[in-house]
C-alpha cells in the first residue's frame, strides 16, 4: 500500500493480486520467484534500455507500476483488470 496526499486529502491506495506458479520464458517459477525476478528484471531492463534517464543511484521510487507492468519481464505481474 502507499499512503499520500491528493488535493489535500491524506489517501491509501493499494494494490493486491494473488499470483499462482507458471511457466515464463521458458522456465516454470514459483509464486515467490516469479514476483521477485519479475520486479528486478524489469528494472534492470529500463535501467538498461534507458541509460541518460537513470545514471547514478537508482532508486525504486523513480519507477511507476504502470512502467513495471508495460516492460516484457513485467507483464507476468500485470493485472487483469484495468487500474485507476
Amino acid at each position: 500500500s502507499i499512503n499520500g496526499y491528493i488535493n489535500d486529502q491524506l489517501t491509501q491506495k493499494y494494490f493486491v493480486k494473488k499470483y499462482y506458479p507458471q511457466t515464463v520464458f521458458g522456465c516454470h517459477c514459483s509464486a515467490l520467484q516469479l514476483t521477485t525476478t519479475a520486479g528486478l528484471c524489469s528494472m534492470v531492463d529500463i535501467v538498461l534500455n534507458n541509460p541518460k534517464q537513470y545514471q547514478g543511484l537508482v532508486q525504486h521510487q523513480q519507477f511507476s507500476l504502470a512502467s513495471l507492468f508495460d516492460n516484457r519481464f513485467g507483464q507476468p505481474l500485470a493485472p487483469t483488470t484495468p487500474q485507476e
